[in-house]
């Protein structure tokens, strides 16, 4: 046709057949946009799809792994992995899913009509192809590096707002703001300036296309003209050959942003997949065994545990009886709450053997173990949400009348009925609402209200005023150590304050990981060379 129009020969096609193309274009468009909608949609939902479920197999897994993980990294770091990290790697999906397909086939299409223009001109153009590809896969190698420490830089700046606002109190205390400004300015201009280098990588793997396709054009105009002139090919030729190579610049330039940016998600898809390969926490051995009480009590028996390299705790061994009450008290670091710890199986790898009703821990479902276990620490946490739902956390079936007996014995149900809304009250985030001795004693309930065969109080009633420590501690020791309240219990109690640890059937004393006396408090006291003496008075 274009020969024809060139060599000036007359177009013999009528003016109705003009309007059929026009009407025939119309029809296919109008068939054509239904499909592009449901194609979009489709490809938009398989998109969404696979995003959803990495988020949430991400999510389950760091839920999974071991608490040890959890003492190594950042909190910021986890929360960016799970939501800037997916969201980037998004994109990579997407190319799989459209452009990976869309483009490479509008260039086949355009590589074809330039072969059938002329197949001398075509081959040329493929031989030259390797002159953009291989520079621009060497681009997206170090897009990918750079775009990946530009993540590690934006988690460093999501882990600084995340203790910020936690220790908004201590900055304001402080008065400390325009000091934490400038750190997250920092930060944040070193994102900043590592996601320019981005995106100058980014364009200059567009300015290589441009320049290829400007240096291609003029290229063959030269070659095809000099082939005209030789009467190798037609004018007319040349001039469909030179509008197919116009079709190849479009997708090429397409599919370049595409591989660009694909390069630069896949840096979210590695540290999403580098998380995912952490190992979670043991799974039970095959064999283990459920448990229901702990009528044969809880026996330590040369047990040993260090962090990392740090030794905690060395040979340490004891029984707790059903029904008893163990205290175990130390300085700070001599390795209570770490004794504890092994038993809620946060951590499987030490030596020796923690016996449970018999049965060593390590072979008892995680599961069946922690249903029977109630820990109340120290720095107690409550979710933000009712104070209803932060007492039966560990029984959700709980009755509300179950709640407001174990807020009876906890000694916080007189407040609760000072409340406005009463036990349906926000606590909020952490319960930054409530003062800390009214947190100590919802997370008592909490442990109550799950009448676990196994308690742990680790400086339960450090938060609590005088009169509040007496009527609670009273209460838990009636409930939670037999008599008329069910089955026999063990209560393990840590405290500084030794006052809460007197009425204990037995007070272990640890001195850098070693149990160094072993008694009555009565007993222990007598020793005025023992270490739960000196503690006791340097406590008074």
């Amino acid at each position: 046709m274009v020969d024809d129009i060139v060599g000036q020969k007359a177009i013999t096609t009528t003016m109705g057949e003009f309007r059929n193309i026009a009407i025939l274009a119309l029809a296919a468009a109008a068939a054509l946009i239904p499909c592009v909608y449901f194609a979009g949609l489709l490809s938009g939902y398989l998109v969404q799809s696979i995003v959803l479920d990495l988020r949430n197999r991400l999510n389950a897994h760091i839920l999974r792994l071991p608490l040890r993980f959890f003492h190594r990294n950042r909190s910021g770091d986890m929360l960016s992995r799970v939501t800037n990290d997916v969201q980037l790697s998004e994109r990579s999906v997407t190319f799989v899913f459209e452009d990976l397909f869309k483009h490479p086939i509008y260039m086949i299409g355009a590589l074809y009509v330039a072969f059938s223009a002329t197949w001398r001109l075509s081959l040329i153009l493929i031989v030259l192809l390797p002159l953009v590809v291989i520079p621009l896969t060497r681009l997206g190698i170090k897009i990918r590096k750079k775009r990946t420490r530009s993540l590690e830089t934006l988690s460093n700046v999501t882990d600084h707002m995340v203790q910020t606002y936690s220790g908004i109190k201590v900055i304001k205390a402080f008065h400390t703001h325009e000091e934490e400004m400038r750190k997250f300015e920092t930060q944040n201009l070193s994102f900043f300036r590592k996601m320019m280098s981005v995106i100058r990588k980014k364009l200059l793997g567009v300015c290589i296309v441009t320049f290829f396709n400007a240096f291609a054009v003029a290229l063959f105009v030269i070659i095809g003209g000099y082939m005209a002139v030789q009467n190798l090919l037609t004018v007319g030729e040349l001039g469909s050959f030179i509008v197919a190579l116009a079709f190849v610049k479009s997708p090429m330039k397409d599919l370049t942003r595409a591989y660009t940016g694909f390069q630069e998600s896949m840096s979210g898809f590695e540290r999403v997949f580098n998380m995912l390969d952490i190992p979670e926490e043991a799974p039970d051995d095959p064999a283990a065994v459920e448990i229901t009480s702990v009528d044969a009590g809880i026996e330590y028996r040369d047990v040993t545990f260090a962090y990392d390299t740090n030794p905690v705790l060395s040979d340490v061994g004891f029984r707790a009886a059903a029904g008893e009450t163990i205290a175990v008290v130390g300085r700070s670091g001599a390795g209570k709450s770490t004794l504890l710890d092994l038993l809620c199986r946060f951590y499987d790898d030490y030596r020796g053997e923690i016996l449970v009703n018999g049965v060593e821990l390590r072979m008892i479902k995680r599961k069946s173990l922690l249903r029977e276990t109630a820990v109340v620490a120290q720095e107690t946490f409550l979710f933000n949400s009712s104070i209803l739902d932060n007492i039966r956390y560990g029984k959700p079936g709980a009755t509300v009348d179950e709640v407001v007996e174990a807020a009876k014995t906890a000694n916080i149900h007189a407040f609760i009925e000072t409340l406005d809304n009463g036990y349906e009250t926000n606590v909020g985030e952490r319960g930054v609402r409530l003062s800390g001795g009214q947190r100590q004693r919802i997370a008592i309930a909490r442990a109550i209200l799950k009448k676990p065969k196994i308690l742990i109080l680790d400086e339960a009633t450090s938060s609590l005023d005088t009169e509040s420590e007496r009527l609670v501690q009273g209460a838990i020791n009636n409930l939670l150590s037999g008599g008329t309240s069910g089955p026999a219990r063990i209560t393990f109690v840590i405290a500084h304050r030794l006052s809460t640890v007197k009425n204990a059937d037995r007070i272990v004393v640890l001195d850098n990981g070693r149990i160094v006396e072993s008694g009555r408090h009565d007993e222990l006291l007598a020793s005025p060379t023992g270490t739960y003496h000196l503690l006791y008075n340097e406590l008074q």
